[in-house]
């Protein structure tokens, strides 16, 4: 959990393209896969900031390549 003091921004990647490029939020908890992430990763970098602290960034691993899935399968 983090603690209040402290705000989070995240930046979410589709192979090292930064997805902000493309419409994500910066900062939201969520991003929305598009047609534009089809055949790349996905990772999302969480950095967090306090006044009088240094910056902690932790990064995710990526996912498998995104892929489209026919519906009703």
């Amino acid at each position: 959990m983090i603690p209040l003091s402290i705000a989070p921004a995240r930046h979410w990647a589709a192979s090292a393209a930064l997805s902000s490029e493309r419409g994500a939020t910066r900062g939201s908890a969520m991003y929305e896969l598009g047609e534009l992430d089809v055949g790349h990763t996905v990772t999302v970098r969480v950095i967090g900031t306090r006044d009088g602290y240094r910056e902690h960034i932790v990064g995710s691993a990526p996912t498998d390549p995104v892929f489209v899935r026919e519906r009703g399968r």
